[in-house]
């Protein structure tokens, strides 16, 4: 995990979370895991995807794409987290997948 998100351990996090509830509902380990698979590798991928686009954004070399990235992050408001969003409604989100409570 690309350090951009900050999300290693958030993600490890998620991990434990997840598979503790799949090994719960589960009556097999195989069948935890591919629930768990299933649930997880989209969101790590995007979460890895997102934290590469970010890494290219902030070490831009090309000096159009710097005068953008400077001219976004000038009008950003420190207290606008929109850009983030994806990061922090995941629980809702699977438990409205998993059935979990």
């Amino acid at each position: 995990m690309l350090q951009y998100l900050a999300q290693g351990g958030v993600q490890a996090l998620e991990d434990a979370w997840c598979l503790r509830e799949k090994l719960i509902e589960c009556d097999t380990y195989e069948e935890a895991f591919k629930k768990y698979e299933k649930i997880r590798a989209p969101r790590a991928g995007m979460v890895q995807r997102s934290a590469r686009k970010w890494g290219e954004i902030i070490h831009a070399e090309d000096e159009v794409l710097k005068m953008v990235r400077d001219a976004v992050f000038e009008r950003h408001k420190p207290t606008d987290y929109h850009v983030v969003d994806f990061l922090y409604g995941i629980f809702k989100k699977e438990k409205e997948v998993s059935g979990i409570q």
